[in-house]
């Protein structure tokens, strides 16, 4: 069970039992460390962290709080930052920013200054739950994939090329190259979208990198994934920046069940004369200048051989 998931179980089992201490407002219980979880009479969940610091008042992020009050635990008071969540769906993307917190205080962070930053990072969560669609999860899946493969052979400066916080061309930007990855259920027979003039417009070395994964009960979940690629770096802030920019919410359903196996990968030069795409340079100035928004469908039965790279990590050495 990971520690977001133990934290839902937690604020579960507390809500199931009875208050102890007549007169509380906040039935509490330990959970790692000093930490402790706890449920008010309200039904707002919190997370309290030991702290020298103080905050005047209450900052809120949507449904999420984040103050300092004094508690009493095992006879001894002490103050805490206490972070509250008082939306039952949002519960969920909550504990994932009690687990990040916990992650930062263990690297030397202050509760404070952790709580804060985690939340200032995800506020965007607490504004409209929603679950993932499908074709998000499979996108996202397929570049987390990529960056998990770059990191091994290049080490954690590879997150730096990670172009989800910038809107960059490509989903891998580097010196020397880039690297467009697309997913899909059918890799022979299925095709890939491309989305505007630009994607679709090399303007140096630049690898089209198809992953076909399939549902299947022994895959690994878009969440699991992402746990492990953040546990394999040190700076998770700027990781952690990139998923949630790229749209990726620990909260999801589809993020957590749908199992993916990735099946095959292939990778294709799409500067390569043969490559069938929409050229931004071979167009009239007034196509390029009056059309917009465009997204069309390759087939990949139509890329040329000459155009594949026999290796895929060859393909993702262009960067």
């Amino acid at each position: 069970m990971s520690r977001d998931e133990a934290a839902v179980a937690a604020w579960r089992q507390l809500r199931a039992e009875v208050w102890s201490l007549e007169g509380e407002q906040l039935n509490a219980t330990q959970f790692e460390g000093p930490s402790l979880l706890g449920v008010g009479r309200d039904g707002a969940v919190h997370v309290l962290l030991p702290s020298e610091e103080a905050l005047q008042g209450s900052k809120r992020f949507g449904s999420v709080s984040i103050s300092t009050r004094e508690w009493v635990h095992q006879g001894t008071t002490g103050q805490y930052v206490d972070m509250m969540c008082s939306e039952p769906t949002a519960e969920a993307a909550f504990a994932w920013v009690v687990s990040e917190t916990l992650v930062a205080v263990d690297q030397g962070d202050s509760a404070l200054s952790a709580g804060l930053r985690i939340l200032r990072l995800m506020k965007d969560l607490f504004r409209e739950p929603q679950d993932m669609a499908e074709e998000a999860v499979l996108g996202l899946f397929g570049e987390v994939t990529v960056l998990e493969r770059l990191i091994g052979l290049r080490g954690e400066p590879a997150v730096s090329l990670w172009g989800a916080v910038s809107n960059r061309r490509h989903d891998f930007m580097g010196p020397h190259g880039s690297v467009e990855v697309k997913t899909t259920k059918s890799l022979d027979v299925g095709r890939v979208v491309i989305h505007g003039l630009w994607q679709g417009s090399p303007t140096g070395p630049t690898t089209l990198a198809v992953l076909q994964v399939e549902e299947s009960p022994g895959g690994q979940s878009l969440a699991e994934l992402v746990e492990g690629v953040l546990d394999s770096v040190t700076d998770r802030g700027s990781l952690l920046e990139r998923l949630l920019a790229a749209g990726y919410r620990h909260d999801s359903r589809r993020a957590k069940e749908m199992r993916l196996h990735v099946v095959a990968t292939r990778a294709w030069r799409m500067d390569d004369p043969g490559f069938p795409l929409v050229r931004y340079s071979e167009l009239p100035v007034h196509v390029r200048d009056g059309v917009s928004e465009l997204a069309y469908a390759v087939a990949i039965g139509s890329m040329p051989a000459s155009a594949r790279h026999e290796d895929f990590d060859e393909g993702l050495a262009v960067l």
